[in-house]
């Protein structure tokens, strides 16, 4: 029963940020600074797991992974449209998704190898690829948002813009 508590309160943390604020953070801040948070998230989150030994432990890791994760919510297809070639977009974004969707197979199937020999393992390992990743985005990947850009539309932005009135003018 505990087990569902901990998995819902780092689903609500990471709904919370991944809706409301992983946006504003990348338009306004920039997406360097929502990877940071991102893989902050995550080393701390999988730091604490590996030493989790109670419930209250698990929990606080839960919500430190639910954090990372709503950090990224959004990053990888963010920066790939940022860097997509206007003519060949739809393509490019494909390959790019492709990319990632591999990383998050091979990745989840090298942490359950890991995993099988020693759990403790499996979370120090993805707490090394968080801070190897924190330090490569902040010092090798370019910052892809363009300073005198205007903003794009977030999907809080777009949910806050829902009213009544703008349904029934969309349904016209």
């Amino acid at each position: 029963d505990l087990v569902g508590y901990v998995v819902a309160a780092g689903y609500v943390v990471d709904t919370s940020i991944g809706l409301s604020i992983a946006g504003r953070v990348m338009e306004s801040k920039g997406r360097k600074p929502a990877a940071a948070l991102a893989c902050c998230g995550f080393a701390m989150g999988f730091g604490v797991l590996a030493v989790a030994d109670s419930v209250p432990v698990l929990f606080v890791a839960a919500c430190l992974l639910g954090a990372g994760n709503g950090f990224s919510s959004g990053l990888i297809m963010t920066i790939s449209t940022d860097l997509a070639p206007q003519d060949l977009r739809g393509p490019f974004l494909s390959v790019f998704r492709l990319a990632s969707d591999l990383g998050i197979v091979v990745g989840a199937a090298a942490s359950g190898a890991i995993a099988h020999a020693s759990y403790q393992a499996a979370s120090l390992a993805v707490v090394a690829i968080a801070i190897f990743t924190l330090i490569f985005a902040l010092f090798v990947v370019p910052e892809t948002r363009q300073v005198n850009a205007p903003p794009t539309q977030t999907t809080a932005n777009a949910l806050l813009a829902v009213t009544p009135d703008n349904l029934l003018a969309a349904a016209r």
